[in-house]
């Protein structure tokens, strides 16, 4: 007895049961030897197709096709479709795809799997939000579960002025520039390479300057 989903097996009884490795139902199939009906887990909407249940012994049972269609659930999480910054608040509603207003408003709010809220109001708010609120969020109640929705939270930006930083680069190097300017004239008058600029007096002859002094006398 083989189970076919696309034309492709996916498992079969012939003295005990097994499952083709890699498919899609890979770890969600289960398969009864009493009456051969098959059980799917956990299913998704990309589940949805026509299985065949083929019978080969000399019983030779005919071929029946079963078609499967999985619908999404009826509720959905409204969360916001893109990133918010530290601090911001932030609400997630819980709503019913087929209903205008929440006929059962008591609510289950997980993040990353774990409960962390319940509320009767059909949401949750979180005032101030922060890194650690980044995750994967979905809601429960007695109607079902809705599909998991990504909050993106990031971190606050710092915005610095043009003029302060200026400055501090500026007190930085100022250190530096005078120490290179005070080993540059070092450096030059010891290789001879600065002048001095001298008074006109300085430059007159010793001996004129001794009569210049006299008659001044």
């Amino acid at each position: 007895m083989q189970w076919k989903y696309r034309g492709k097996n996916i498992a079969e009884f012939n003295s005990k049961v097994v499952y083709s490795p890699g498919s899609q139902f890979d770890g969600r199939l289960e398969m009864n030897v009493i009456n051969f009906s098959l059980t799917i887990r956990k299913l998704t909407l990309q589940d949805s197709g026509e299985f065949l249940v083929v019978a080969e012994t000399d019983m030779q049972i005919p071929t029946k096709a079963v078609t499967l269609q999985v619908h999404a659930g009826a509720l959905i999480l409204d969360s916001p479709a893109y990133p918010m910054s530290e601090g911001d608040s932030v609400t997630l509603r819980c709503t019913n795809r087929y209903q205008e207003t929440n006929l059962n408003p008591r609510v289950d709010f997980y993040k990353d799997g774990v409960l962390i809220r319940n509320e009767t109001t059909g949401e949750m708010t979180i005032p101030a939000v922060s890194k650690s609120d980044e995750g994967s969020y979905k809601c429960k109640s007695n109607e079902g579960e809705s599909p998991e929705s990504w909050v993106t939270v990031r971190g606050s930006i710092v915005s610095i002025s043009v003029l302060p930083r200026l400055l501090c680069g500026l007190l930085v190097a100022s250190p530096f520039l005078l120490v290179s300017i005070v080993l540059m004239v070092k450096c030059c008058r010891a290789r001879g390479l600065c002048s001095t600029a001298k008074s006109p007096q300085d430059e007159l002859p010793s001996d004129d300057v001794i009569k210049q002094t006299e008659s001044s006398v």
